[in-house]
């Protein structure tokens, strides 16, 4: 059988050091870097907050409860006005939309019709397709008193478990069920308790009009894979643990010149927090392969055992199709 983790294509990440030493990784999950969205129409580079990423993004304030801050592989983030800063403060919580390149597979090519959707604006003009592919804690519910106090009375656990990202303890979340509902419970930093739904994520498909005609009818048939983008924030992540807060320390430690090669090479792609838990990699000891030899963290988690790829893409495809094609497997798909 074949899993949705299984589609996922190792993307090239390309990144520079501040002397401009190239580090190029391979990525199956990945983010938008400044380059990429440079180009790209300040409304457009607006993205919305899941209610569980609202939850995660400490600094979120009133305004940007529509939209949240979105960061970037390169350093920067994209603020809720829609403008590019550069990261300042190391542990600003900023939304992260995952961003994967998947491959075409016969079980979901032939189920994709019932997974697939359309942003359209007031007037019905189609702004840009969707597609359904993995699940994520997203929508606040609100669930009974008694559910919340006495959880082993009425959920069954599935065995599954969410990263809890509001710290970096990155502890885990049990998933529970419920009248046919997965959901996460989770306890904020105030003992009140919140219920999220685990529901399909929702992807922009970036390369619709590239697509084959068995998918879209329109399409050129030119792409290799589904280029796709997370259409909310899925969570929130701080960027990296630093060495800006103890750079006198590192400095009597290891020289001047040292502490400052280390501070300027620890805030990159290939090391951060946002790589390590988005592809489950041990971001405490970069293989020379895959990133910059020059570096270690010890204080960067390990996220080999939990992570966005085990959370979100560990299923295995038909049982995905049937969350939402309750039809699947009774000889046709299509449900228009």
């Amino acid at each position: 059988m074949t899993k949705l983790k299984d589609l996922l294509i190792p993307t090239t990440v390309k990144n520079y050091a501040y002397d401009d030493t190239p580090i190029v990784t391979k990525d199956l999950v990945f983010i938008d870097s400044f380059n990429r969205l440079k180009s790209v129409p300040t409304h457009k580079r607006l993205v919305q907050p899941t209610d569980f990423a609202s939850e995660h993004i400490l600094n979120s304030s009133t305004e940007s409860k529509l939209y949240t801050s979105q960061i970037l592989s390169d350093y920067n983030y994209i603020d809720t006005d829609g403008e590019f800063y550069e990261i300042d403060m190391i542990y600003d919580v900023h939304g992260v939309c995952p961003c994967i390149h998947v491959k075409f597979n016969n079980t979901l090519i032939e189920n994709i019709k019932t997974l697939l959707g359309q942003k359209s604006n007031i007037n019905g003009k189609i702004l840009y397709h969707t597609l359904k592919f993995g699940v994520y804690p997203q929508e606040r519910r609100e669930l009974e008193y008694e559910y919340s106090i006495f959880p082993h009375l009425y959920f069954t656990k599935t065995g599954k478990k969410f990263v809890d990202t509001t710290n970096n303890d990155f502890s885990v979340l049990n998933e529970y069920l419920h009248d046919g509902k997965k959901y996460i419970r989770y306890i904020s930093y105030d003992k009140s308790v919140d219920w999220f739904e685990v529901q399909p994520i929702i992807w922009r498909i970036r390369n619709w009009k590239d697509l084959p005609k068995t998918i879209n009818p329109q399409g050129s048939g030119t792409a290799k894979y589904l280029d796709l983008k997370s259409e909310k924030a899925l969570l929130g992540l701080y960027l990296h643990d630093d060495f800006l807060d103890n750079w006198n320390l590192y400095k009597d430690l290891v020289g001047n010149k040292n502490a400052k090669k280390l501070e300027e090479n620890c805030c990159l792609w290939q090391n951060s927090i946002v790589r390590g838990f988005l592809n489950g990699i041990d971001v405490n000891y970069i293989k020379n392969a895959n990133g910059n030899p020059a570096y270690s963290a010890p204080s960067i988690q390990n996220f080999e055992k939990n992570n966005f790829i085990k959370n979100a893409l560990d299923i295995e495809i038909s049982d995905f199709i049937k969350i939402e094609n309750p039809f699947y497997g009774k000889d046709f798909t299509d449900l228009d």
